[in-house]
């Protein structure tokens, strides 16, 4: 009996000292990697025309810029050297080779400390990083990237400027006309532009904001601009817009030159300023506004007198004698109609001119 339990023992130690069959094992869930690279070292000189940085491309991929399946695309973009304007974008691109613009546009900032933060979401085959800045040669920068797999990103700080504060241009020459295209961050126009001359411009010059992507073509505002070197700030109405389009219009010849900064109204607030008034007793042509930017917010008529009311797209300058142009609207007043505040609010190209035909009591208010 002996004698066989040791050979069952045996063999039951030999079995437990056997390899056991393999069985497929769960190795985990795996992520996107994150990346950061130097897409662009510093001194990068600018071209003129769009510069492409592709996760496609074999060299940059050896700098560590790849996708390998990130879902935030952040971009940080140094103007130096002489750059008088620089535009960033990020594009997502489909396996079909389809670019998709998945950032806002990001402008630099000239006296800023921080630099155009840019933020892009969504998973593509490749991802693309194009500047377009100058001038040639003497504008310069430095592009970098980093992509990660995170579900969002905090609207603050520098990214929130990079949103609102697009500063087209710095020392474009004013001789000459200046285009730019580009998405407003919140679907809105609503902002304030802010142009400057660095010494006195030339006469006649326009800046016109339109919205590209609708179809009207009818331009959303247009300022005249002053020849001052003083600051010029203008308000742009909140029209519904996503695709914008911006435009310096010279006057004539000049050796000075241009600055040029859209400022977005935040989201939830209104550029709307309290408007002024004038009140209105005589027949005389009466200024209520002598330059642009000028909104014709309302016309009120205190004391009904039948008669006509003509309100004149003018300049202070034209608003003279029995003015014949640029009428806005003539307004017919009856002795027995009830005191009545009529809305307009719309945007003025030269000026705001109001004419009775008799004399009657109004108030006209305006910004």
């Amino acid at each position: 009996m002996k004698k066989y339990i040791n050979i069952f023992m045996l063999c039951a130690a030999m079995l437990g000292c056997a390899a056991r069959p393999a069985r497929a094992q769960y190795l985990g869930t795996t992520s996107p990697q994150s990346v950061n690279a130097t897409i662009a070292p510093a001194g990068t000189a600018c071209t003129g025309v769009g510069q492409n940085y592709s996760t496609a491309n074999t060299t940059l991929n050896a700098l560590g810029f790849r996708n390998i399946g990130q879902t935030i695309h952040q971009v940080t973009f140094i103007p130096s050297g002489s750059i008088i304007s620089a535009q960033v974008l990020i594009f997502g691109v489909d396996n079909a080779g389809n670019f998709t613009q998945i950032s806002d546009s990001g402008y630099f900032v000239q006296f800023s400390a921080s630099n155009v933060l840019l933020t892009a979401i969504g998973n593509y085959t490749n991802i693309v990083v194009q500047v377009t800045c100058s001038p040639n040669a003497t504008g310069t920068y430095t592009l970098s990237y980093s992509g990660s797999s995170s579900t969002g990103y905090v609207n603050a700080g520098q990214q929130l400027s990079t949103q609102l504060v697009k500063l087209m241009t710095f020392g474009a020459a004013a001789n000459a006309n200046f285009l730019t295209g580009f998405f407003s961050p919140l679907g809105s126009s609503s902002g304030t532009i802010e142009f400057q001359y660095v010494l006195a411009g030339p006469s006649g010059s326009t800046i016109t904001v339109s919205c590209p992507g609708t179809l009207s073509p009818t331009p959303l505002a247009v300022f005249n601009l002053s020849t001052t070197a003083s600051l010029q700030t203008f308000t742009v109405p909140p029209f519904p817009c996503v695709q914008m389009a911006l435009q310096y219009t010279s006057g004539g010849a000049s050796a000075t030159t241009i600055s040029l900064t859209y400022f977005f109204s935040p989201q939830g607030l209104s550029n709307t300023t309290l408007a002024n008034y004038v009140h209105i007793t005589g027949t005389t042509a009466t200024v209520v506004k002598a330059t642009a930017p000028a909104t014709l917010v309302s016309l009120t008529v205190n004391t009904p007198v039948a008669g006509t009311i003509s309100v004149f797209d003018l300049a202070g300058a034209a608003c003279t004698g029995t003015p014949a142009t640029n009428t806005v609207a003539v307004i017919t007043a009856t002795a027995t109609a009830p005191i009545a505040t009529l809305p307009y609010n719309v945007a003025m190209n030269n000026g705001i001119c109001v004419k009775t035909s008799i004399a009657m009591d109004l108030t006209v208010s305006a910004q």
